[in-house]
């Protein structure tokens, strides 16, 4: 009953969340667990940050209580008075709690989670953390493993347990929903049949459940399958808003802001992975001014107080700062001073190029990398091909297929307003390489257990959701065929950025 109590709680904070921001009910439903669920680690790292308690009851509380208590508190509008906005809102909430309660029951009846040596740490974290004993939490696990999922797995000290049995299975599920959120509010807005929407969303959704690792990581008690939720959501919420779909874009802004701490205090990575999610969206012209100085200045503040946090841990302890926090700290300043002109004509006219010109940084860094030490480079490639194409990361053939296909899709697929779905996915691949060189552990390993084998998943949803809204995309050119010379003359190539903006 404790843990039913716990998930429900979250349930409802997230729900309430999306609902006081903007959202129907309906929609509010599929973002509700992992909205909730980012409450309480936004509360947390609040209370962190200012040096208060955490203990988990409370932080559960706050994070579940505030959002339900505004939204009781707000007024009614007209639309609010008619009974069809009150009947759905009711049915929304019983079929939210009666799945919880299915699932739940379910997972605590049916042993299926997964773990790894890492599972421990994070137990030994979430366990200090909610007796407020942080300070006793080591450098390398506050280094390397961080406290999102620390601070998740200690809500089941609420009710006395190590872990909550349904929390990653209903991450997951939360994943597949805001997937099909997305597809479906941003087809919405192309010519595209109600009917292929239709079947395309089946395949979207066809094609993350059949995956042999995402199965695995739905029930694997590790922070990889949040940080891939996160960074979904960041993105997707950038491109609806780009797109101006139907969607209100006071939900938009602050679901972005919301994942930040979740993405950048989940894994050593995240603060990367959240610079990649937001820059095309940031850079984009057709976004209003204040949104991206929002969501910029959100990230700079969430970065830098974070590695501030873990500077003053190290400093604690009497060690000197590694470059993995004050390099973070010093990219956060620079984020906070770029705010005020992230918006002048010279950048965002030269999106495009500035996006490339940061993908190709990346892969400029790694071939550096690898002559200083190429011996690195040669164990990590093998590695990863025995684990992704010859199967000893149980991927089967999945990325291998989902990788023709996504390169498929890059060099026919002309739709620019892809670019914040890709870019995301795309400036990961060498970035996770550059990590090799970083880590103590040097190399990557053959094995299901290796670091990039599990990271790949971070990105997966992401790559999956790419491909289906490139799918119903009108912007593509004929492989193989030589084009037309009238059809890129300069009349027709400016018509056609002038319906596609960079």
């Amino acid at each position: 009953m404790g843990e039913y109590v716990v998930v429900s709680g979250l349930f409802l904070s997230g729900w309430s969340f999306g609902v006081l921001t903007g959202l129907s009910a309906v929609a509010a439903f599929f973002f509700s667990f992992i909205c909730g669920l980012s409450l309480v680690v936004f509360v947390s790292a609040v209370l962190l940050w200012l040096g208060l308690p955490t203990n988990a009851f409370f932080v559960w509380a706050v994070a579940c209580g505030l959002p339900f208590t505004l939204l009781a508190a707000r007024p009614m509008r007209p639309e609010h008075l008619r009974p069809g906005h009150f009947r759905t809102s009711l049915i929304t909430i019983v079929v939210g709690l009666v799945s919880l309660a299915v699932l739940v029951f379910f997972l605590r009846s049916v042993p299926l989670e997964k773990y790894h040596i890492d599972t421990f740490k994070y137990f030994r974290s979430g366990i200090l953390f909610s007796r407020n004993e942080t300070q006793y939490i080591n450098l390398n696990d506050l280094e390397k493993r961080l406290f999102s999922f620390p601070i998740a797995l200690s809500l089941a000290r609420i009710y006395g347990e190590f872990y909550v049995k349904s929390l990653v299975p209903a991450l997951s599920i939360g994943v597949l929903s805001v997937s099909l959120f997305f597809f479906w509010a941003i087809s919405a807005k192309e010519n595209v049949t109600r009917a292929a929407r239709y079947g395309i969303a089946a395949l979207m959704l066809l094609l993350m459940v059949s995956n042999n690792r995402y199965v695995w990581n739905s029930f694997y008690l590790n922070d990889h399958l949040y940080v891939a939720a996160c960074v979904l959501i960041i993105a997707g919420a950038g491109v609806l808003n780009e797109r101006m779909a139907d969607v209100p874009r006071s939900f938009l802004v602050s679901v972005q802001i919301l994942m930040m701490p979740a993405l950048i205090m989940g894994r050593a990575e995240g603060f990367l992975l959240a610079g990649f999610a937001i820059l095309p969206f940031i850079l984009n012209p057709e976004v209003a001014p204040r949104d991206r100085r929002v969501v910029l200045a959100g990230f700079a503040v969430v970065t830098f107080a974070w590695h501030m946090y873990l500077a003053h841990a190290f400093m604690r302890e009497g060690s000197s700062l590694p470059l993995s926090v004050f390099g973070p700290a010093a990219l956060a300043v620079l984020a906070v001073l770029a705010v005020p002109f992230i918006t002048i004509t010279p950048l965002v006219r030269f999106r495009r190029a500035i996006l490339i010109l940061a993908e190709t940084a990346l892969w400029v860094a790694l071939l550096v990398a690898t002559i200083g030490k190429p011996g690195v480079m040669v164990e990590s490639l093998s590695a990863t091909y025995q684990n992704i194409v010859v199967g000893a990361g149980s991927w089967g053939r999945s990325l291998v297929v989902l990788a023709v296909i996504f390169v498929f899709v890059l060099v026919f697929c002309k739709d620019r307003r892809l670019a914040t779905l890709r870019f995301p996915v795309t400036a990961s691949i060498p970035m996770f390489f550059l990590l090799a060189y970083l880590r103590n552990g040097g190399a990557y390993r053959v094995g299901n257990g290796d670091s990039l084998n599990r990271m790949l998943i971070e990105i997966f949803p992401l790559a999956v959701l790419y491909l289906a809204v490139a799918a119903i995309s009108l912007d593509w050119r004929r492989p193989f065929v030589v084009p037309d010379r009238q059809a890129i003359s300069p009349e027709n190539v400016s018509s056609s950025q002038t319906a596609h903006p960079a």
